[in-house]
């Protein structure tokens, strides 16, 4: 936990956008702590075929996160100042179509 609060802000803000088609946080989470412990839960929780790549995404840092290897959530990082200040999650598979397969 306080290795990954190093390298957060601490007024960073996650927004997930799922489509209400997969499970995401309703609302935006804010601050180091509450962003913290949410993507850790996401880590717990996270099935067995579980795999992730690390991307440049529209220019920012990110990963993509592979179920069954197929694409399953996108994150991108803002960074400033060497911490992280924003994430954003998207998970609704609509968006998600275009991305390539972990081969």
């Amino acid at each position: 936990m306080d290795g990954l609060l190093g390298l957060l802000a601490n007024d960073i803000v996650i927004y997930a956008d799922s489509g209400g088609k997969a499970p995401a946080a309703r609302h935006p989470i804010c601050g180091a702590d509450r962003v913290a412990r949410y993507l850790l839960g996401l880590v717990r929780k996270a099935p067995e075929d579980f795999r992730f790549r690390v991307a440049l995404i529209n220019g920012q840092p990110g990963m993509i996160l592979y179920r069954n290897g197929v694409s399953a959530v996108l994150l991108t990082l803002e960074m400033l100042d060497g911490q992280i200040w924003e994430i954003d999650l998207i998970a609704n598979p609509d968006k998600l179509q275009g991305v390539p397969a972990l081969n």
